[in-house]
């Protein structure tokens, strides 16, 4: 199976809410570089959301993927992600979510600098945890987080725009943690705004060419310094 099939494929799968997707698409994410190969940028930007999509039967296979210190390490900090349009979407989650996280922070294994103790103060910042806001920084002070790709500033900032009724949605957007608008919408972000706003012939986000679209898949694009200051050894 092609990229393109698995690329497309998850997102309608996503939209179905076929929550049988979760496991097998869990476990491509766990091999090291697979995701990144397959979904591109999208890793970022669409992947929080689908997986979210992807959780009627609950999230334990997220908390698991976040757990394996073996995994991928941008998987990990993306299924962390996940949790935030998975509460956004089902209210009733918050109090398990927040319970986990409160233990993570304890049990979480894994390099310092890695994206998933990013993630984790993200998550923190957008679920609005405020009894957990100071573990938060902390991660800050003992160099957790490389504070060259996300400084604290940066975290107080979303802390800040969570509590703000009218900046709340706009943050969210910003750090694609709104829950999934739906497989169209979705694709429409990497094939151009209703598929026009792009120069013809130009890579458009998420790797293909919109002149070629009809014809050969190119792999999605990944930006080459996408891990720098958060997976360098």
């Amino acid at each position: 199976m092609c990229s393109f099939d698995l690329f497309l494929g998850a997102h309608v799968l996503a939209e179905m809410g076929a929550a049988r997707a979760l496991g097998p698409l869990c476990r491509l994410l766990r091999r090291p570089d697979r995701g990144e190969e397959v979904f591109g940028d999208a890793l970022d930007l669409s992947m929080p959301a689908l997986l979210a999509a992807l959780c009627d039967d609950g999230w334990d296979r997220l908390r698991a993927l976040v757990e394996d210190p073996d995994a991928d390490e941008s998987a990990r900090g993306i299924a962390l992600r996940a949790l935030v349009p998975l509460v956004e979407a089902d209210g009733a989650r918050r109090d398990e979510v927040h319970a986990w996280l409160r233990d993570l922070f304890r049990t979480l294994k894994a390099r310092k600098g890695a994206y998933v103790w990013m993630c984790l103060a993200k998550a923190v910042a957008a679920l609005d945890l405020a009894d957990l806001a100071p573990q938060a920084r902390l991660l800050f002070a003992k160099r957790m987080i490389d504070q060259d790709y996300y400084a604290q500033n940066q975290f107080s900032a979303l802390v800040r725009e969570m509590r703000d009724p009218e900046r709340r949605r706009e943050a969210l957007e910003d750090e694609a943690l709104l829950p999934f608008a739906g497989a169209a919408e979705e694709l429409e972000a990497f094939a151009g705004e209703d598929g026009d706003g792009a120069e013809p012939g130009l890579p458009q986000p998420g790797g293909w060419r919109r002149d070629e679209f009809d014809g050969d898949w190119q792999t999605p694009t990944v930006n080459p310094v996408r891990h720098v200051g958060r997976n360098d050894p």
